[in-house]
């Protein structure tokens, strides 16, 4: 298009209606993005967005950027510059570049891979140098894939070619498309893709039909243009951005077009991506234009640019990309401005205001705030002095100049502690150090009252931290050093309450924080810093001291005293500092506490209102709370962002009559509009974002030799494996889509090592484990949002941790075995010693019993030995008195041959009967054999030769009969003894060199 034209375009646009901008958040390179110039954003299906830039691909947690860049860590992505990207079905990322083809990221390993098709001659472009523009998978699975220059390639699923759509390639398919420079793709509902190429009109792909046409416009322009941009909407129509014929709407139905192109219609006619959001509004980014919104069914069109004075705008007007995400959250990329983000829901913040100037006039930390009836409100700051504004907020002023009074110079302090109206256009203010002022707005006068050491009636002291206005129109003023002070009206003399030695009924502390006229008219009621609540008997003028005692639960929570509030029931509310809140009914003296004690979230209170619905609002150090008190429901929200996440003052807290909240803060203050506060928010879906050791980011994959991280960390069959040295454990979490991830509550289990859940604070998100023993855990997560509702915690992340070596199962088992084995070796061996000590025992005992017996035997041996010895006595005797008597016979026999001889001869034969008698010798066998345990029988078994003689002569031999005894037994000769026993030897076949009597006393 001319420049003329453009230019004549430009101041032409001003037509279409230019409404406030929407509040954008703002993403840059000073957020962690890798380039402020944005070509193209995915959000996948954990949530995590992706954002292609001209240098690198980022991944956004809602919290930080990591991001990939050629030759890094992550296996590399192909080139710098990300035009195009898509998330296909198995989860994997594609991401098109400038020159250098297709990079995929596999979650499973963490690591790109550059994609190719085969061979080099396999493959229809190059795919090292090639520029791919689109990204895209159909219904059926199918990858579509935008080259610049190279047609359209769409692949299977198994990643292999299936057909490549060129004007100059042959396809099985009817016709051919308009062009090789492919810029986008969409599929309707019957499976038909419509592909955006340069030049004029749209390619439709009947993939059904297996048919390619072209599909023109009426006008002339016919969609002329090299860049476009699709977008089918749910009601089947396929708008079409060109970059320089504006946008083109077209109904298939119908096959109507709609050229939205005038100066009235588009702010500017290169339009570069379009969006539908969830109510069906069409919503354009153009380069140079910013942002355009067309609602189809009212024909209504806004367009939002850049305001310098509004730091949340657009932050340019040159955009690229548009993506609602699963939230409704809209994201933009732009030219040198990274990503501007609006929120679907936003904060209640009042935020059409101009924070610059409010800094730039000195607007500092609002201390006071306080509304008068004729709708002004009153800032009071800390070392900027007075402000003032009307119903709009740009109208503020700075009021510290001011003329000079009863020939004094006087001006308002610089730092405001408390502000009181006085309903007669006059402003009641205490500063610090400064005393109590008096502001005339009609006269623009100053009246100061300062302490005076030389007055006793003067004000107690110049540290005024809180003032209370009688309806008789005096003023009670709360000094933190001095205690209470009252200023009857028409007067300037003080009266002073301070602590009395011994007197309960005296006010409690000099360091007063807050007072509070109470509803009734009665009682005044005074907070202190260090020293609890006081109630003033305004008639009599006692005090009450309401004081913590740790004995008494109704009791006070806590004596530092922030805030005091009163409800329209007469309800006392009071705001401690590290206690949370308190409550105290009119006509009661029991207190009620709200804090964690009893699972509320308030600990430091620093300022109590209600709104027009009664609900509370409650600011802490840092945030606000909304509480219905009919059912307990509590939201929260983090502190305006626009001033830096404000901390809250207390007694900085102000309800205006229409309804508004201010809110004092340390950077400014924040104003509130409770009808935008949204109604409770789905849950915010938790993932996991990133794994840490001691500082490390853990990938997927192997590190220095080890796999710690399986896959994904949102993947449910993914294992982390650690050792019992690995230190420094960090999960950190993220629910990208939440609308304020600074709200989010995130609470954490680890099974197996906590037994309840932790809680994070609110934008806090890591979860932290100095080190683990050995064993196995599962990692919960959930989140709440502002509401404090949880969700359904994440599928739980396998966390292994080896122990060392003597803690192994195997290990264990291995010492368990030693053990048994050590057990059963000392056991065998204590069994064996026992053994051998019973062995010896038994053999002592053995030999003892051997012993006796020998003993014994000896014994018998010995009786028998004695009757064989004296049985073999009786026995030579009766053969020496026989024979004796045999021979003295003879001798008769021999001198006389008569008769009697006869007799003797008679005589003689009975002598020798006897002399040879076997009954004797049968008798002494048979002892022989109970002394010798059958020697005989034994003896006859090796020698069975023996005769009865033979085994007599033994037995004697073995009696150690000498042979002159055995002679006399045998009733024969010394040498008849020794042929006996020479002939009984060789009977036995012993040799010469053996002994006879040895051999026989040794046998057996």
């Amino acid at each position: 298009m001319p420049r003329f034209f453009n230019i004549l375009f430009l101041l032409l646009a001003g037509l279409l209606l230019t409404s406030q901008s929407p509040p954008f958040e703002h993403l840059t390179v000073g957020d962690g993005l890798s380039h402020n110039t944005v070509y193209t954003i995915i959000q996948d299906n954990s949530g995590l967005f992706w954002i292609g830039t001209r240098y690198g691909l980022n991944r956004y947690d809602g919290y930080d950027f990591r991001v990939f860049t050629p030759g890094d860590e992550t296996g590399s992505i192909n080139g710098p510059q990300v035009l195009s990207l898509l998330e296909d079905r198995q989860g994997r990322i594609w991401a098109g570049h400038r020159d250098k083809g297709i990079s995929i990221y596999d979650k499973r390993t963490g690591r790109f891979t550059p994609f190719s098709l085969g061979g080099a001659g396999d493959s229809p472009v190059d795919w090292s140098t090639i520029t791919v523009r689109a990204l895209f998978q159909d219904s059926r699975g199918l990858v579509w894939i935008g080259t610049f220059g190279g047609g359209v390639i769409v692949l299977d699923e198994a990643g292999e070619l299936l057909h490549h759509f060129s004007t100059y390639a042959e396809s099985p398919f009817t016709g051919q498309i308009s062009s090789d420079f492919v810029f986008d793709f969409v599929e309707d509902e019957n499976g038909n893709v419509y592909v955006a190429t340069s030049g004029k009109g749209l390619n439709l792909i009947n993939y059904s039909e297996r048919r390619i046409e072209v599909l023109h416009a009426p006008d002339a322009d016919d969609l002329s243009s090299f860049d476009k941009a699709l977008c089918l909407t749910g009601n089947g129509d396929v708008w079409v951005a060109t970059s320089g014929s504006g946008v083109y709407r077209y109904q298939p139905e119908r096959e109507q077009w709609q050229q939205y192109d005038a100066p009235g219609q588009v702010s500017h006619p290169i339009v570069t991506d379009i969006a539908e959001d969830r109510n069906g509004n069409i919503w354009l980014s153009t380069d140079g234009g910013g942002l355009n919104l067309i609602d189809p069914a009212t024909g209504r069109q806004e367009a939002f640019t850049y305001a310098a004075t509004r730091a949340s705008s657009l932050n340019t007007d040159a955009l690229y990309h548009l993506l609602f995400d699963g939230a409704g959250n809209l994201w933009v990329g732009s030219f040198n401005g990274g990503l501007n983000v609006h929120r679907a829901i936003q904060p209640p913040f009042v935020t059409d205001r101009r924070y610059d100037l409010e800094r730039a006039r000195g607007l500092r930390s609002v201390l006071a705030v306080a509304e008068d009836q004729e709708g002004t409100t009153w800032l009071g700051t800390d070392g900027g002095g007075l402000f003032s504004f009307g119903d709009e907020l740009m109208e503020l002023k700075n009021q510290r100049a001011r003329t000079r009074v009863q020939g004094k110079g006087a001006e308002i302090d610089n730092v405001i502690t408390a502000l009181a109206p006085d309903g007669n256009r006059g402003l009641w203010y205490g500063s610090y150090a400064g005393g109590l002022g008096y502001f005339d707005q009609s006269t623009k006068t100053v009246t100061k009252f300062r302490h005076d050491e030389d007055q006793p009636e003067s004000l107690a002291h110049d540290n005024v931290w809180d003032l209370a206005i009688n309806p008789t129109g005096g003023v009670w003023v709360g000094l933190l050093g001095g205690g209470l002070d009252y200023l009857p009206p028409g007067t300037e003399a003080f009266q002073h309450f301070t602590p009395q030695p011994n007197d309960e009924q005296s006010l409690s502390g000099l360091l007063v924080t807050d007072i509070l006229l109470d509803q009734n008219g009665r009682y005044l009621w005074v907070a202190t810093e260090h020293s609890g609540l006081n109630r003033v008997d305004l008639s009599s003028g006692t005090f009450q001291r309401f004081q913590h005692s740790p004995e008494d639960s109704n009791s006070i929570s806590s004596d530092e005293i922030r805030h005091l509030f009163q409800d329209s029931a007469g309800t006392l509310w009071i705001g401690t500092e590290y206690n949370g809140l308190n409550s105290l009914s009119a006509g009661e003296e029991k207190f009620t506490r709200f804090n964690k004690s009893n699972g509320y979230p308030f600990e430091m209170v620093n300022g109590i209102t209600t709104d027009d619905e009664g609900f509370f609002w409650i600011t802490g150090l840092k945030q606000i709370f909304r509480w219905n008190t009919t059912d307990n429901s509590l939201l929260e929200m983090a502190a305006e962002k626009e001033l830096g996440y404000n901390l809250y003052n207390p007694g900085a807290i102000q309800k205006l009559a229409d309804g508004t909240l201010i809110f004092g803060g340390v950077n400014g203050f924040s104003v509130v509009d409770p009808d935008r506060m949204h109604p409770s928010l789905a849950a915010p879906e938790v993932l996991i974002a990133e794994l840490q050791l001691a500082n490390r980011t853990v990938l997927p994959g192997g590190r220095n030799g080890r796999q710690i991280l399986s896959g994904d960390l949102n993947d449910r069959d993914t294992e982390i494996n650690l050792t019992y040295q690995d230190r420094g454990i960090a999960f950190y979490f993220a629910a990208p889509a939440y609308p304020s991830p600074q709200e989010i509550r995130y609470a954490f289990r680890l099974e197996g090592f906590d037994e309840d859940w932790n809680l994070t604070a609110p934008g806090e998100r890591m979860a932290y484990y100095s080190n683990l023993e050995g064993g196995t855990y599962r990692l919960h997560v959930k989140a709440a949002g502002a509401d404090g509702v949880w969700g359904e915690p994440s599928p739980p992340l396998s966390v292994i941790v080896q122990p060392p070596f003597w803690q192994t199962r195997w290990f264990i088992i291995g010492i368990i075995a030693l053990g048994l084995l050590s057990i059963y070796l000392l056991n065998k061996f204590l069994l064996s010693r026992q053994r051998e000590r019973y062995q010896q025992q038994a053999l002592a005992r053995e030999r003892e019993i051997l012993s006796l017996k020998n003993q014994t035997l000896k014994e018998e041996v010995a009786t028998k030995q004695s009757e064989l010895g004296a049985s073999l006595l009786q026995m030579a005797h009766k053969n020496k008195f026989l024979n004796d008597l045999k021979n003295k016979i003879q001798l008769l026999n021999a001198k006389e041959e008569t008769a009697p001889a006869k007799s003797l001869r008679s005589v003689i034969r009975v002598i020798d009967q006897e002399l040879t008698q076997e009954d004797y010798w049968e008798q002494f066998q048979l002892i022989f054999d109970q002394g010798y345990q059958n020697f005989v029988g034994r003896l006859r078994e090796v020698h069975p030769t023996l005769s009865v003689n033979d085994s007599r002569l033994c037995c004697f031999i073995r009696m150690e009969l000498n042979n002159r005894e055995v002679a006399s037994i045998l009733n024969i000769t010394l040498n008849g003894v020794e042929q006996a026993k020479y002939r009984l030897k060789k009977k036995m076949a012993l040799p010469r060199e053996v002994n006879l009597n040895g051999y026989v006393r040794e046998f057996g």
